[in-house]
């Protein structure tokens, strides 16, 4: 696997988290939740939300309560977790096995058509191991360093009692047709409104993300809101911790190539540099994830980087390209100091931009138009100029539409060093010491709950920030009070129509 990619992920791990993080141990050693976890205000709030007891069960001590209700949201949680990692299945199996076509498009590259089942492909690929015959499938294995999508694939196989190495083109047929059941279900319950899109693990775009329909979170509005942040009296950050989206990073259209994580940490990081004027070496930003085959992964990641003998590490930052927009200085300008800055050799020494192509986007475009255009583009006698014209706009549109910027950073490896991972799951674990960071980055990962869980997070998070400290997050958690679940509302931040940030501080 190419370093590049290895490294891409690198970003969200601490070159020496054992040697510089004396607790990494207990970090990692995450246990479950127990009541007597909580400050009283919090154990109240927790004991509203049992729920009701016969008259023999309520002689229960309530720390017994509180576990059996723990265990029984753990269940339903999980079982959330395990449709959300579904929910892109059905393009994997359609669109993104298939041989990647050759960007951009031209009507000579689309004319051929492959006769073979979308469902034989995908069988072939639950079959086929990385050490065997990865040369069919290499294009799909590089873009996927954490090889989320083969586990996608064989992890719902299983869960039909289908044992992967030997799955065939019908099993994966009556996986991919049991998914989309459940996805249309889950789908209807939204949109009749039985679950508010704030309480649902599935958003309007459940069939069609890509890796261009989704803006990368640049960290422009983080970095606005931590700058008020510091300047507030009695503040202090010198340790932050980011949640990790692990439901985000399962996504196979997003995959490893543009995962939040990458970039958050670091740029988090980057903005405590500037902001507090204190040396790195007295800043850390952890992450805890909750997916824990992405921590291994990183783990194995820094170790082949060479990150702990000060080299630098390759950082692979995609930015969406909208069709004819030009480049917005102000966000340009951002990260080409927030990188400078990391690479440690100034903006004028930074890669420009190069201009790629979504393979999601084209693989999508390319079955589409082979299946409305299967009649004129297999004539003997070619198509007419009308319509080889229409199909050249069509195809112009597609390539202009998948473009994707991209440029591969240096990071230098002091600042790799500041920043720790560990597996964890705010919801349900006590997955780290009692107030433990100065301010927690929280964003897009609460809008996966449900209202029981949501609560239950935000006061495990509440419990690992010290008194006085911030929490950053893209819910409005409010709703137009000043105060949820002992954080009080102090500031929020808005660019252009991206998604707004929040910021709480521990309400004691």
């Amino acid at each position: 696997m190419r370093r590049r990619w290895l490294a891409a992920a690198v970003v969200a791990i601490s070159a020496a988290c054992e040697d510089e993080h004396p607790q990494a141990e207990s970090l990692v050693a995450c246990r479950t939740l127990h009541l007597s976890d909580f400050d009283s205000f919090a154990r109240s709030r927790l004991e509203s939300l049992l729920p009701a007891q016969s008259q023999a069960a309520a002689r229960e001590p309530v720390e017994t309560r509180f576990s059996q209700w723990l265990l029984e949201l753990k269940s339903r949680h999980e079982s959330r977790l395990a449709g959300a990692f579904d929910y892109d299945l059905p393009a994997l199996i359609h669109y993104v096995l298939w041989p990647a076509p050759p960007a951009p498009l031209t009507i000579a590259s689309i004319a051929g058509d492959s006769r073979e089942s979308p469902f034989e492909v995908a069988a072939r690929f639950a079959r086929t191991s990385d050490s065997t015959d990865p040369a069919e499938f290499a294009e799909v294995l590089r873009g996927d360093p954490l090889r989320l999508r083969r586990k996608a694939l064989c992890a719902a196989l299983r869960r039909s009692g289908i044992e992967p190495g030997a799955a065939t083109a019908a099993d994966v047929e009556t996986v991919f047709n049991a998914v989309n059941r459940f996805l249309d279900a889950e789908q209807t319950a939204l949109v009749e409104r039985e679950e508010t899109s704030a309480d649902h693990f599935l958003d309007w775009s459940l069939k069609t993300t890509t890796l261009t329909a989704l803006p990368m979170k640049i960290g422009m509005i983080t970095d606005r809101l931590v700058e008020t942040l510091v300047r507030r009296p009695g503040s202090r950050t010198r340790k932050a911790l980011v949640v990790g989206p692990g439901i985000d990073l399962a996504n196979p259209h997003l995959g490893a190539r543009a995962p939040v994580t990458v970039y958050q940490p670091l740029e988090l990081l980057a903005s405590l540099l500037v902001h507090t004027k204190c040396d790195h070496e007295e800043l850390r930003v952890d992450s805890v994830e909750v997916n824990p085959d992405i921590v291994a992964h990183l783990l194995q990641a820094i170790h082949d980087g060479g990150a702990t003998h000060d080299s630098p590490v390759e950082l692979v930052l995609y930015r969406f390209l909208p069709p004819n927009a030009a480049a917005d200085p102000q966000v340009d300008g951002y990260l080409d100091s927030l990188f400078g800055m990391l690479a440690g050799s100034g903006e004028s020494s930074l890669p420009p931009w190069e201009i790629l192509h979504s393979p999601d986007v084209l693989h999508r475009s390319l079955v589409e138009i082979r299946r409305h255009w299967s009649e004129r583009l297999s004539r003997p006698q070619g198509m007419s100029k009308e319509e080889e014209m229409q199909l050249e706009r069509i195809l112009e549109r597609v390539n202009r539409e998948s473009a994707v910027r991209a440029r591969t950073l240096p990071v230098a490896a002091r600042f790799i060093r500041r920043l720790g991972v560990f597996s964890g799951d705010v919801v349900l674990e006590r997955f780290c010491r009692d107030e433990e960071y100065d301010l927690v980055l929280c964003t897009n990962v609460l809008n996966y709950f449900v209202e029981k869980e949501r609560i239950l997070a935000l006061l495990n998070l509440r419990r690992a920030t010290r008194k006085g400290g911030f929490l950053v997050t893209t819910e409005n958690l409010a709703e137009g009070a000043t105060e949820a679940c002992g954080w009080s509302l102090i500031a929020q931040e808005t660019f252009k129509d991206w998604d707004p940030q929040y910021a709480y501080q521990r309400a004691d």
